[in-house]
């Protein structure tokens, strides 16, 4: 393999081209924010009580009132603890779409993959899976989130007060171990999953949204965003994730200066980079180890 930064300059040049020619463009929004995320998930803060961005997701798709397609690929931060799979600062494509549903961001994902993974591909829609596998059908049942948060508990000792936590781990245990040598798309999650995904038509409570999983990591992630603005207001702040930023969007939302429908997605540059090169540890894509 080449250098791994220089396999990752190309990669970078190559997803720019590629979205060019499908005429997204590309602009930078500001990586220091004003604001803390929710009690769940808590961003890197500054000396001045300002934050470093996890996500360039809603300050992207504010410039949806400026063009239908977008992107930016910039540097996020999080506190995660550094591994071999997890980084605390690094590259993400942050990407949305106007009036595009969850086919067309997929379909646009998979082929910004195969610009450099060669491996098979498969399907799993986690419904089914927990439907066929526990009963707990979340297609028809409105009960589902509750019984198969109470059968977490009682089952595997996932105690974390959070469901949304409780299935995370699930989904690490008992789902990215099936994408072992290939890339696995999963669809059809809980709503719980993605407070600000759609919930599909004629279901109880299945959302619009995705995972891209290669060897047991998760590459992309992306949704297609609830349209009503009351539903997305009252699932964030039932799941404890209604935060400033959450607030302001909605707001903006409401007003008119935000398009609703739109869909996108994002991933994380070194990671694609370490799964499509079979690297086992993602640190190698990141400057060099003196300076960090």
């Amino acid at each position: 393999m080449k250098h791994p930064f220089l396999y990752k300059s190309e990669l970078i040049w190559k997803v720019r081209e590629f979205l060019h020619q499908k005429e997204f463009i590309e602009m930078a929004t500001p990586i220091i924010r004003q604001n803390d995320c929710d009690q769940f998930f808590r961003r890197l803060q500054l000396k001045d009580n300002r934050y470093l961005r996890d996500s360039a997701a809603y300050g992207l798709r504010y410039n949806l009132g400026i063009a239908d397609k977008i992107f930016e690929i910039a540097p996020c931060f999080r506190s995660d603890t550094p591994d071999n799979t997890h980084l605390c600062e690094f590259l993400m494509l942050d990407l949305y779409a106007r009036n595009h549903c969850m086919a067309d961001v997929i379909k646009l994902a998979q082929d910004i993959l195969q610009l450099f993974y060669e491996g098979p591909i498969g399907y799993l829609s986690f419904a089914e899976f927990v439907r066929d596998q526990y009963g707990i059908d979340f297609f028809d049942d409105p009960n589902a989130e509750v019984e198969f948060s109470t059968y977490l508990q009682e089952n595997y000792g996932y105690n974390h007060p959070s469901f949304l936590k409780r299935l995370d781990q699930f989904i690490i245990d008992h789902v990215e171990p099936m994408s072992k040598d290939c890339c696995l798309i999963v669809v059809d999650f809980p709503l719980v999953a993605e407070f600000r995904s759609m919930r599909r038509k004629e279901t109880a409570g299945v959302a619009d949204r995705f995972e891209f999983q290669i060897n047991g990591i998760e590459v992309f992630h992306g949704y297609a965003d609830e349209t009503d603005l009351g539903l997305l207001g009252e699932r964030a702040k039932k799941q404890g994730q209604f935060g400033p930023e959450e607030q302001i969007m909605i707001q903006l939302l409401s007003e008119g200066k935000v398009p609703v429908q739109s869909a996108g997605f994002g991933f994380g540059i070194e990671r694609l980079c370490q799964v499509c090169t079979q690297e086992k540890d993602i640190r190698i894509f990141t400057t060099s180890k003196e300076f960090v």
